[in-house]
């Protein structure tokens, strides 16, 4: 599984400009903010928001994107295999 939360308790409040800190959160991980994915199949970066706060959600989200993109990249590899390489 490979989710995150772009905000942090630990990070500062305010910036070295004295500007609000976007990702300053104190309630994380239990906050608003989305969680997100990232993981990569055969050298293919995937990434993006789940757009959902909640944590069991965000995990059947990534599974479902997960699988997705690993049939893709199969029938992707079954045209290779079947006509060369494609443009």
């Amino acid at each position: 599984m490979s989710l995150r939360k772009r905000c942090s308790r630990t990070e500062p409040a305010t910036l070295t400009d004295g500007s609000p800190n976007q990702l300053h959160c104190p309630a994380s991980p239990r906050c608003e903010h989305h969680w997100h994915y990232d993981f990569q199949i055969n050298h293919a970066r995937h990434r993006g928001t789940t757009d959902t706060a909640d944590k069991h959600k965000a995990r059947d989200i990534e599974a479902n994107i997960r699988g997705f993109s690993m049939e893709s990249t199969a029938f992707a590899g079954s045209l290779t295999s079947r006509f060369g390489r494609l443009p």
